[in-house]
């Protein structure tokens, strides 16, 4: 791949590359890197079908369309043993702040319990463009629109009907009693309410991949009947809910809202964690981060963002698209975030 890369940056006129107006220089850009796509993917389906492995291409992505990808969307770079650069930078730190067009590199998938192997991927960024606000018109767009729209619209929705149904639930003794007839809709005909209970978990665990130096990363513990559980599901079921009560809280993406109840907890006993140094650690010139470090670090990042949003509201503070000229209100521009 390393060769066939360096065939392909060859088409690039240094001269006019560098020449005319900056508009000038990024289209002319944008059109060097269309010609050559059809050339990179025939060079790795050459090069895929001499090594018995599968091609796939993805199309243009933005960084969270990578990182929500059902294939590449949870990989890393793959580390030899003996590489002392400490963490791994995942597929979307690779394909947006560090691989240029046609570099090769390898990844894999983290380890999830269902990929204890780590399927291995070896990737090339074929194209880059810069940040911009696509017109309705462009390819694929206005269905993006219309389906963001829709789930705008439908995530009040699903929360009230999650709420009517934890209130029916929590009179029962379980979640499969007080949902035994429960239908998604409250429509007879509409799909059942499914009921899982899911095995002990913690808030947060040791990643089963051995990435740092030294230990192990944390990662939010797996309900495994969560479909992407993150901060909100985890702040619902161990800290705002007690001992059998219900509740309602969204996944990850606010994609589902869960009806849940706690049936029981106990206290974190795990020597290793107890046991774990307060501050990081510094070994050569490595920094090797504390997991005490690491959570309130993730707390620190959660009140600076609402720090942001409280300035944004107070001081009416406003921010001018450079594409188009409006302003825009940031308080009012986020407040639906905060919502959410």
């Amino acid at each position: 791949m390393f060769s066939e890369g360096q065939k392909l940056t060859r088409f690039v006129d240094i001269d006019k590359l560098n020449s005319g107006t900056p508009a000038e220089r990024q289209k002319f850009e944008e059109e060097s890197q269309l010609k050559t796509v059809p050339d990179a993917a025939k060079a790795l389906q050459d090069l895929g079908t001499a090594n018995g492995a599968e091609y796939g291409e993805t199309g243009l992505l933005t960084p969270m369309d990578l990182s929500e990808h059902p294939v590449l969307g949870k990989t890393q770079e793959a580390l030899a043993a003996e590489d002392l650069r400490g963490i791994p930078a995942n597929i979307v730190t690779l394909a947006f702040r560090g691989q240029g067009l046609y570099s090769p590199v390898v990844v894999e998938a983290q380890a999830d319990g269902e990929n204890l192997a780590g399927d291995r991927y070896l990737v090339w960024k074929v194209r880059e463009l810069p940040d911009h606000v696509p017109a309705l018109l462009e390819e694929g767009v206005k269905e993006q629109v219309i389906k963001a729209w829709k789930r705008l619209q439908a995530i009040p929705k699903a929360r009230e009907r999650a709420e009517a149904l934890a209130k029916q639930a929590a009179k029962a003794d379980s979640l499969e009693q007080g949902l035994a007839e429960a239908t998604v809709t409250g429509e007879k005909d509409a799909d059942a309410v499914t009921v899982s209970e899911s095995p002990d978990f913690s808030w947060y665990r040791q990643a089963s991949v051995n990435a740092m130096i030294g230990r192990q990363p944390l990662e939010f513990g797996n309900p495994v009947v969560i479909d992407g559980a993150g901060e909100n599901f985890m702040e619902t079921v161990f800290n705002t809910l007690g001992d059998g009560e219900t509740g309602v809280t969204p996944n990850d993406d606010a994609s589902i809202i869960y009806v849940v109840r706690v049936n029981s907890r106990r206290p974190a006993t795990r020597e290793a964690f107890q046991s774990a140094p307060l501050f990081d650690t510094q070994i050569a010139n490595f920094t090797i981060p504390s997991q005490y470090q690491e959570i309130a670090n993730q707390g620190v990042r959660r009140m600076l963002i609402e720090q942001e949003r409280q300035l944004q509201r107070r001081y009416k503070l406003k921010y001018r698209n450079p594409m188009t000229g409006d302003l825009v209100d940031l308080a009012n521009a986020n407040e639906e975030d905060a919502e959410e």
